[in-house]
């Protein structure tokens, strides 16, 4: 074998360095997931109170108050868990929703109709539909497991005052209601600033914005109002977060189907 000298050696390594191939947008894509998910992952379980504002297309609005817990999974096998959980007005009072999300197997979800006194699960042919009258589907509310996606990267564009990753999320689950997403990411801080997602017919149809981020424990950014715009209908459904809370020692037993009815 053959030894360059020290100096040919450098510039054969600055050679292939300068005509190494770029990442492919799919590599490239699913680095930025990844780092986005790493930075957010650690915070083990939150709760926050939550303002759902319904605005039809003339202005007119309805609220709704609720409560959504979130707890991290266990293990690298298990996804997230969450409880959305709404106390006012009385026509919505105790209706639950109770989402598994997966890693390796289809998320699960319920709802809780305190009317009926009865659980019923949501099938993943369904997810598409509003919930509770929103303009977010059931599958919205789904926490965000990267392995849900392929992610490509497009391009790096400005957003705002920011300057933004922008990667075609494609979702994996034959049933999904969206063909594909566009995500937007600070390249700072990797937060989501906005979403558009496209139906089955490859059609732009609604727009989510993330606005108001604060940080938490030093760490986990939170947008405090989230703005999910339906072009079709002229209809917007905003979700104004409040008092987050961390580290409350919840069990699995807090995201079973009998805490939906408690």
């Amino acid at each position: 074998m053959r030894i360059l000298p020290p100096f040919l050696g450098s510039i054969a390594l600055l050679f292939l360095a300068a005509n190494a191939p770029e990442p492919s947008a799919l590599a490239r894509g699913q680095e930025i997931a990844e780092e986005a998910d790493r930075r957010e992952s650690g915070f083990v379980d939150s709760v926050a109170s939550v303002e759902m504002v319904l605005q039809d297309a003339s202005g007119k609005e309805a609220r709704r108050f609720l409560t959504i817990k979130t707890r991290e999974g266990a293990d690298k096998a298990s996804g997230q868990k969450s409880l959305v959980l709404f106390h006012k007005p009385l026509d919505v009072k105790g209706t639950a929703l109770l989402t598994h999300a997966e890693i390796t197997q289809a998320d699960q979800q319920w709802l809780y109709l305190p009317a009926i006194k009865r659980v019923k699960r949501v099938p993943s042919t369904n997810r598409a539909g509003p919930f509770m009258a929103s303009e977010f589907s059931y599958e919205d509310m789904l926490p965000p497991e990267i392995e849900r996606y392929q992610h490509h990267y497009q391009a790096t564009v400005r957003c705002g005052a920011q300057s933004c990753f922008k990667l075609e999320r494609v979702p994996l689950d034959p049933e999904s209601g969206y063909r594909k997403q566009i995500a937007y990411l600070d390249t700072e801080h990797y937060r989501l600033q906005r979403v558009d997602y496209f139906d089955t017919k490859d059609t732009h149809f609604k727009t989510l914005f993330f606005q108001d981020y604060r940080q938490y424990e030093g760490r986990f950014w939170r947008s405090l109002q989230m703005t999910m715009v339906n072009h079709r209908s002229g209809k917007t459904t905003y979700l104004l977060w409040d008092t987050f809370a961390f580290g409350n020692g919840f069990s699995d037993a807090d995201f079973s189907q009998v805490a939906l009815q408690n």
